[in-house]
């Protein structure tokens, strides 16, 4: 039998794609715009992401719920935001490195600066070192799949204390 209440997974939708909006919104303009340093060196914009969207939520959510919220429901709702904007975000990281992180002028190319740093070098070992480094290159995901279950584990820590911060239970 389902016990009666709101359910978690309309706010962890909700305020998941919210804090993706941020993220995204934020890693969008760090990338068209990237002379402009104020987004790049305060970090205080990062932990506002993390932190309102899932304090929000969770208000949200035990609002809703009567007045009542328990330590679980903030987990599910934090795991839940977590979750939903750390694979849009890595959706984003893949997007960026494999797509719009190529160099259109060849000479800012890895193989252009190569070429140009050793110009006594082979045509095999330019190909070598060539094929080293894209097999390299698949190095990148793993940093973004660290990224995701860092993002993952900060959520679960930062909605144990909004749960622990905003818990209420019901009295019978």
């Amino acid at each position: 039998m389902q016990p009666e209440g709101v359910s978690t997974i309309k706010y962890s939708i909700k305020y998941g794609l919210i804090q993706a909006f941020f993220l995204l919104g934020f890693a969008i303009i760090s990338y068209l715009y990237p002379n402009f340093t104020l987004l790049n060196k305060f970090y205080l914009k990062d932990i506002l992401i993390f932190i309102i969207p899932l304090f929000l939520g969770v208000k949200a959510y035990k609002s809703d719920n009567g007045g009542f919220l328990t330590i679980g429901d903030a987990v599910k709702i934090g795991v839940g935001i977590y979750l939903i904007s750390s694979i849009l975000y890595f959706i984003w990281l893949a997007l960026y490195s494999e797509i719009l992180q190529v160099n259109i002028n060849e000479k800012d190319s890895p193989e252009g600066e190569m070429i140009l740093s050793i110009p006594e070098i082979s045509p095999k070992e330019l190909i070598k070192k060539l094929e080293d480094d894209r097999t390299i290159s698949f190095i990148p995901f793993f940093w973004h799949l660290l990224i995701l279950i860092l993002q993952m584990l900060v959520g679960t820590c930062l909605s144990v204390i909004t749960g622990i911060i905003l818990y209420k239970k019901k009295e019978f």
